[in-house]
């Protein structure tokens, strides 16, 4: 792990994995009910603040660069949010040759 991601270390691991392995793997028999999405006040309150976030957030721009999608959305309207996306492409450009 490396700690500029703090907050974000899912995607940076999913980005790392994709760039090594070209493959990820997730394993969906199991479903954890939490309740509605967006509504409690989220796993990394207190660990993480909005500064490191935004930190977190600027470094994996910088790393992986066109393949960090940043947008922000609105929610029921109750304010928005940053979302992000991971866009890789699904074709190896040299088995393309």
């Amino acid at each position: 792990m490396d700690p500029r991601f703090a907050g974000r270390n899912a995607i940076e691991l999913s980005l790392r994995t994709l760039l090594e392995d070209r493959f990820g793997y997730a394993d969906c028999r199991f479903y954890f009910d939490c309740g509605p999405i967006f509504a409690g006040r989220g796993g990394n309150v207190g660990l993480v603040t909005a500064a490191r976030w935004a930190e977190s957030t600027r470094a994996l721009k910088e790393t992986y660069g066109k393949h960090v999608g940043l947008k922000r959305v609105a929610i029921d309207g109750r304010g928005k949010i940053d979302t992000m996306r991971i866009r890789v492409s699904r074709a190896n450009a040299r088995a393309q040759r």
